[in-house]
């Protein structure tokens, strides 16, 4: 029968019982026994995944676990265009642009570049009120899978009824 392997060598382990027992204590109780450090203790159903894992590392040496750094935070996302309450005469006008612009292209999608210079508004006013029509009033849809990353996102209008 092959034996469990624990942490620390033979000496460690009858000096940690030796201890346990002079606390009036059982080693196993201590979890300093051979199979110690493959014993589990009992978990509620329901315990935290910190908590499980934790278990794991519980009687080896070394460092302690740290759990992993939470993810990066994303982007600031964009501010809405005007009082950010409703749908104004600027969202329409570059509407109206998106649907000319890609009409122009013959239904393909446009990039942002070809909406503001047929709205005549300037490229970052222009993508605050296009990413308020993808993302708010969601008559827009921004394409995913861009050809030339240089250019930037495509965008095109929703069909009705979607």
């Amino acid at each position: 029968m092959v034996r469990k392997k624990v942490e620390g060598d033979e000496d460690q382990r009858r000096a940690a019982a030796r201890e346990a027992r002079a606390a009036g204590e059982a080693p196993s109780a201590r979890q300093v026994t051979t199979g110690a450090s493959k014993q589990r203790t009992h978990e509620p159903e329901k315990a935290a995944h910190e908590e499980r894992i934790a278990a794991r590392h519980r009687g080896k040496q070394g460092e302690p676990h740290e759990p992993a750094p939470p993810p990066p935070e994303r982007a600031a996302p964009l501010p809405s265009y005007g009082d950010g309450r409703g749908y104004t005469s600027a969202h329409e006008e570059t509407l109206r642009a998106l649907t000319e612009a890609q009409a122009e292209h013959g239904g393909d999608g446009v990039y942002l570049q070809d909406i503001a210079r047929r709205s005549g508004r300037e490229p970052e006013e222009t993508r605050v009120l296009v990413h308020d029509l993808v993302a708010k009033f969601r008559v827009a849809s921004e394409l995913q899978g861009v050809e030339d990353p240089d250019l930037g996102q495509r965008y095109e209008v929703k069909p009705r009824g979607q």
